[in-house]
Parts: structure tokens; C-alpha cells; sequence
């Protein structure tokens, strides 16, 4: 009888042991959880133009030439976010006005709570924004106080970009100016992604710098597209940056290939936190066909 007690207070024991190793590990270890659930529609005149690509200006805009879009966003999950539009005409970003009092701005932020279920932003796009061909990129940016350098999880959130045309008849006939970037290291290669890679920081989510401080990156990008020109810019917390000096550059590449590209930018003067994000588009400039928009992986940036 006393071997069996023995016995069974030495399993006891080592069921205990084990379950105190396995809390000690499981509560050392921070696990991540992320997930977010939206449903993001926006329509002109009442009338959904997310897929829409070509758009008579004179059929949407209102007797003093503006046009104005109504921003629809749902959410599913039982917590607050908040979200940042921003505004680009021929890749260079524009103001907007916003509100009753029509106020103008660079970039809009606006909140759904936990109880609400749904959100309409109105914006206005001045008449002034509007030459001949006004090739818009209506971003979102989605629960923006969840920062990747934080919580990588939340890394491969891109921004939503939406891409729509409006045609002014009436309007100035002006080129898209961009500067042309050399692409090294061409191969085949059938995707179309972008890769970065830090050069001149150790390659993480957050990268900690110093104000001004410049940003080194390698860029891989793949376009198995029609076409091989390619637009790219980038943006800070919405805010669109120079690359490579420049806020708006052409990468020539063939279907089917994949190249490299250095990269650097400039970090902000001001202290924070910032969310780095590099865009690109394979582009017809004959402005017959429509392509969707990628994005990088995401970056924190945080200046001290």
C-alpha cells in the first residue's frame, strides 16, 4: 500500500512539474493576435464606382464643378478603430474638403466605436482637381493606431487603394511626370509582389532612427502584367513621401520578370511613430486598361 502512495504522489508530482514548465513558457511568451473585418464601398451619384474605371466628369460633377464621394465603411469586429483617408490625382497627393463646413484637409481620420456597425464619410473633390484625364487613388488606411513594429501580424494589412478615371472633356491635357528608375538583376519570375529589404538597419518590423535620418532599402518587385511600366510612391502614415528623391517613379519591366531596386528615403524631423508603406502599379499609359494596386510588406518607423 505504501508503494502505491509512493507511486502515485511521484506521478502528482511530475503532472505538476510539467504543468508549471508549460505555464512558465506559455506566459513568458507573448502570443499575437490580430484579425480585422471590413466591408469598404464608395460610390458618386448614388452609384457604386469601385469597379468602374472610366468616368465622365460632367455626369458626377454638381452645378459648381465638384465631385463628391460618399465613403462607405462596415465593420464586423467588437472593438473600436479608426481609419485615414487620403486622396491622389495623377499619383501626386491632393486636398480634399470635408464636412459641413467643407474644411480642407490632406488626410481624414475617422473612428467606428464598438457598437457601431458602420460609418459614411462624405468628401468633396474641388472642381480645381480636375484636368482632362484625372486618374484618382482613394486610400484607406485601416485600424491605423495598431502599429506592425508592434504586433507583426498586423503587417501584411495593406492599405485599401481604390483606382477610378475621370474624364473632363473641358479640361488641360497634361502627361503624368514621373522619373524613371534603372532596375538591376532582372530574372524570370511569374508574380507580381513587392519585396523590401532593409540595408542599412537590421531588417525588423520597427526600424528605430534617428530624426532625418535617411532609410536604405532593397526593393524586389514582379509584374506578370501586360504591361511593363510599373508607377510606384510611398506614404507615411498617409502621407506621400519622396523615394529616391522623387514622389513619383517609372520602373520599366517585362511580363514575366522580377528585378532589384535601392531605395532611400528621408525620415521625418518630427519624433513618432510612422507606418511605412511602398506602393506600385503596373501601368498602360495609353489609359486603356485598368490594374489593381500592390503594396509592401509594412514598416514601423519610430523616431527619437
Amino acid at each position: 500500500m505504501r508503494n502505491i502512495i509512493i507511486f502515485f504522489s511521484s506521478v502528482v508530482i511530475t503532472i505538476i512539474f510539467f504543468l508549471l514548465i508549460n505555464l512558465f513558457f506559455r506566459t513568458d511568451k507573448k502570443v499575437e493576435e490580430y484579425n480585422i473585418n471590413t466591408r469598404i464601398c464608395v460610390e458618386c451619384n448614388e452609384e457604386n464606382i469601385i469597379n468602374k474605371f472610366k468616368l465622365n466628369y460632367s455626369e458626377y460633377a454638381d452645378d459648381n464643378g465638384n465631385v463628391e464621394l460618399k465613403i462607405k465603411v462596415n465593420k464586423y469586429d467588437d472593438r473600436a478603430e479608426r481609419f485615414e483617408v487620403a486622396l491622389m490625382n495623377n499619383y501626386n497627393q491632393i486636398s480634399f474638403n470635408i464636412g459641413d463646413n467643407y474644411e480642407k484637409v490632406l488626410t481624414y481620420i475617422f473612428s467606428i466605436n464598438e457598437f457601431e456597425e458602420e460609418k459614411i464619410v462624405n468628401i468633396l473633390i474641388p472642381r480645381e482637381n480636375f484636368v482632362y484625364t484625372n486618374n484618382f487613388v482613394l486610400s484607406i488606411r485601416q485600424d491605423i493606431d495598431i502599429y506592425c513594429g508592434e504586433n507583426e501580424l498586423a503587417r501584411e494589412l495593406g492599405t485599401v487603394c481604390l483606382n477610378f478615371e475621370f474624364i473632363n472633356q473641358d479640361g488641360l491635357k497634361t502627361d503624368i511626370n514621373c522619373s524613371n528608375q534603372e532596375i538591376s538583376n532582372i530574372k524570370s519570375a511569374q508574380r507580381t509582389e513587392i519585396l523590401l529589404e532593409c540595408l542599412n538597419r537590421k531588417d525588423t518590423a520597427l526600424l528605430q532612427v534617428k530624426p532625418g535620418e535617411e532609410i536604405k532599402m532593397r526593393m524586389t518587385i514582379g509584374v506578370n502584367e501586360n504591361s511593363g511600366n510599373i508607377l510606384m510612391w510611398a506614404c507615411l502614415n498617409s502621407k506621400q513621401i519622396e523615394i529616391n528623391n522623387k514622389k513619383i517613379s517609372c520602373i520599366n519591366l517585362e511580363k514575366g520578370t522580377e528585378g532589384e531596386l535601392n531605395i532611400h528615403f528621408t525620415a521625418p524631423k518630427e519624433k513618432g511613430t510612422y507606418e511605412f508603406e511602398l506602393f506600385c502599379q503596373p501601368y498602360d499609359f495609353t489609359g486603356t486598361n485598368k490594374y489593381y494596386i500592390i503594396s509592401s510588406e509594412r514598416y514601423t518607423i519610430r523616431v527619437k
